[in-house]
């Protein structure tokens, strides 16, 4: 009798305590820290519309990886390179069906992107993740704007006092994009929510 009321009380103790457990709160970041790691997002736009390969590597962690659709590339190095060769080869360039329905070829100009965060979560004080959303913006031929959009996550780690992406993952989004035949502003871009 004594060891089943021992039992009831371990299984009842057990029972208050896994919920306890369950709720436990996640860590939580600094409004600071918040704004640091949206901050990077902001930084990519800017540097996507400059085509300037050195400013978007140096958003990355010195041995991060950068993961998109049939790529890897390892460390802040290669992935200044890649970025580099891709802005180089701009013009002209041939884009895959998928990504256009045509696979036409960029016309000169530049591109736009505009990123906006949907989720920014901390793991521990030094380390955060977060998912959002993309939108490009790029010249086509006979004037016309080609659209590129999908979504990206990316691994937040603190570095000293700043905030760098050891991973990013991005993906395109498949269904077709629009066309359009008015060329924005490149001083008007959509805000951010």
């Amino acid at each position: 009798m004594k060891r089943r009321a021992l039992l009831a009380l371990v299984g009842g103790a057990i029972g208050f305590a896994l919920p306890a457990f369950a709720q436990q709160k996640e860590p939580s970041l600094s409004e600071q820290d918040r704004r640091q790691i949206e901050a990077l997002g902001k930084k990519n736009d800017e540097a996507w519309s400059k085509s300037d390969a050195a400013a978007l590597a140096t958003l990355f962690s010195e041995d991060a990886l950068l993961v998109g659709p049939g790529s890897m590339i390892s460390g802040r190095e290669a992935i200044q390179k890649r970025y580099e060769d891709f802005f180089k080869n701009l013009v002209g360039l041939t884009l895959p069906k998928s990504m256009f329905e045509s696979g036409a070829s960029l016309a000169p100009g530049h591109l736009t992107n505009v990123s906006k965060t949907v989720e920014l979560h901390p793991i521990d004080n030094n380390t955060a993740w977060a998912v959002g959303q993309w939108m490009q913006t790029g010249p086509g031929p006979n004037n016309t704007v080609k659209e590129l959009h999908g979504n990206w996550a990316t691994l937040n780690e603190r570095i000293g006092n700043a905030w760098k992406w050891r991973l990013e993952i991005y993906n395109v989004d498949p269904s077709p994009p629009t066309t359009s035949t008015a060329t924005p502003s490149p001083t008007t871009t959509p805000s951010n929510p």
